[in-house]
């Protein structure tokens, strides 16, 4: 993106009128529509001002193959990543809820006849 300068007024009433950005509810112009460049709609998307980029390439006929998979790829990529903070995040959610199992003084006892060597051992019987 460029500072604006008076060079790119197009790309600023353009996106006014932009129906494909993340806060558009509705826009009304007297201005012929402005056909978009590539980059002002993938440098938007990158800002997380347009939403959805494959609708509005196409409806401004620049979706070529190489910029779909460009996009598949970052798409992607973003949900590899969102998906690994949700797990993450669950993790640590279900760390947080587990206790430490109570312990029983029969059943501890029981164990610690293991650590002996023996020709038997006792069966525990839990009922």
């Amino acid at each position: 993106m460029k500072a604006n300068n008076g060079k790119n007024i197009d790309q600023g009433h353009w996106y006014v009128q932009c129906i494909f950005k993340t806060s558009h509810i509705c826009a009304i112009s007297d201005l012929a529509p402005i056909i978009p460049r590539q980059n002002w709609l993938t440098d938007k998307w990158q800002q997380n001002k347009i939403e959805r980029i494959k609708e509005a390439l196409g409806a401004a006929k620049l979706l070529k193959p190489p910029i779909a998979a460009w996009i598949d790829s970052q798409n992607n990529h973003d949900e590899q990543k969102r998906i690994k903070e949700d797990l993450d995040a669950r993790q640590i959610r279900m760390q947080e809820t587990l206790h430490p199992f109570a312990e029983v003084e029969i059943v501890e006892e029981w164990k610690r006849i293991f650590l002996v060597e023996q020709l038997r051992y006792k069966f525990l019987v839990l009922c």
